[in-house]
C-alpha cells in the first residue's frame, strides 16, 4: 500500500514537472493567427514614396535570463535580454514602436548582477518619443511602456499617441505620476479591431495572448523590405524555430493577468510555419538581444545615433 502511494506520487510529481516546467506543445497549424494578408491589405495603397526608410534599435538596458524561463525545457544556460524601442524612420520623421524599460525596471528584470542600462539610450528614447509622429506600442507591459507613462513632457506628444482600448490598464497600472495617469484615462483609445492603417507602410492588428492588449505590428519599407513586430509572443528568435515558449509555472510568477497561452501556442505557431514560407520577412522579437547584433550585422536594422536625424 506504502509502495502503491509513494509510486503514485512519484508519477505525480513527474507528471506536474513535465507539465510546468517542459510542455510546449504548438498546434499542427494555426495560420489564422497572424493574419499577415491582411496586414498587407492594410497597406497595399500606399504610395511607395512615402514609405519608411529604415529600422532604427533603441536598447535602453540589457541583461540576462534562465533559459528554462526563456524556453520551456531551456536548461541553465543564459539568454541574453535587451530591452528596447523601435523607430521607424521617414525622410523627415519617425513613427516610434514601443517604449522599451527605465532604468528602475530594468535593473530590477532576471539577474540583477547582469543587468546595465544606457542612460543615454533612454534620454534618446525620450527625446525620439516627444519628436515622433506617432507612438505605438505592442503591449502594455512594463518593459515596453516607460518611456512613455513616464515621460516627463507626456503632454508634448499626448494627442500622437496612439492605443487600442484593451492596452489602458496596463498603461495606467504603470503611469509615473497622477497627471499622467488622468491624460491616459482622458485620450481617446484607437480602434483596432482587423488590420488598421497607422501610418504609411504600417499597419497593425490586435493579437491578445501574452496580454490582452497585445498587437502585432507590419512595417514595410520603401525598398520592399518588410517586418512583423510581435512583441512578446516570443522573447528569443529561436522560439519561433524550435516552436517552443515560456514554461507555464512563468505565468504565475510573473504575468498579471495570466497569459492565454493556448492563443500563444497558437501565434507561436503561426509565426514558425510564416518563417518557412517567407525566410525574407524580418521577425522581430523584443527582448532577443543576439537577434538584434544579427540584423544590425546584416544591415536590416541600425542602432540609433544622437545624430540621426
Amino acid at each position: 500500500m506504502v509502495k502503491t502511494a509513494i509510486t503514485l506520487l512519484g508519477i505525480a510529481l513527474v507528471a506536474a514537472t513535465w507539465w510546468y516546467v517542459f510542455d510546449s506543445r504548438a498546434p499542427r497549424e494555426a495560420d489564422d493567427a497572424i493574419p499577415l494578408e491582411a496586414l498587407r491589405t492594410a497597406i497595399a495603397a500606399d504610395d511607395a514614396r512615402h514609405l519608411p526608410r529604415e529600422v532604427e534599435l533603441y536598447r535602453t538596458g540589457r541583461g540576462t535570463a534562465p533559459m528554462f524561463a526563456v524556453e520551456a525545457g531551456g536548461g541553465l544556460g543564459k539568454f541574453e535580454m535587451a530591452y528596447t524601442a523601435f523607430g521607424i524612420r521617414y525622410r523627415d520623421s519617425r513613427v516610434m514602436i514601443d517604449a522599451a524599460a527605465d532604468r528602475e525596471t530594468a535593473m530590477a528584470i532576471g539577474d540583477k548582477a547582469a543587468a546595465r542600462f544606457d542612460d543615454a539610450a533612454y534620454a534618446l528614447l525620450l527625446d525620439r518619443i516627444a519628436q515622433a509622429d506617432q507612438v505605438i506600442l505592442t503591449h502594455e507591459h512594463k518593459d515596453h511602456v516607460m518611456a512613455v507613462v513616464r515621460h516627463p513632457a507626456f503632454g508634448a506628444f499626448a494627442d500622437r499617441f496612439r492605443f487600442p482600448e484593451a492596452q489602458r490598464y496596463g498603461l495606467l497600472r504603470h503611469s509615473g505620476s497622477q497627471a499622467i495617469a488622468e491624460a491616459i484615462g482622458s485620450l481617446a483609445a484607437t480602434p483596432i479591431d482587423g488590420a488598421t492603417h497607422i501610418a504609411p507602410g504600417i499597419a497593425a492588428v490586435p493579437a491578445p495572448g501574452h496580454s490582452p492588449g497585445s498587437i502585432i505590428i507590419l512595417v514595410r519599407l520603401a525598398n520592399g523590405r518588410e517586418y512583423l513586430f510581435i512583441g512578446d509572443i516570443a522573447w528569443s528568435f529561436d522560439d519561433i524555430t524550435k516552436l517552443r515558449t515560456r514554461p507555464r509555472f512563468l505565468q504565475w510568477l510573473m504575468f498579471d493577468p495570466k497569459e492565454e497561452r493556448g492563443q500563444v501556442l497558437r501565434q507561436l505557431r503561426a509565426l514558425h510555419d510564416l518563417h518557412l514560407r517567407e525566410p525574407a520577412l524580418v521577425i522581430v522579437p523584443s527582448h532577443d538581444n543576439r537577434w538584434f547584433n544579427r540584423l544590425i550585422a546584416e544591415r536590416l536594422m541600425k542602432s540609433a545615433k544622437a545624430e540621426t536625424r
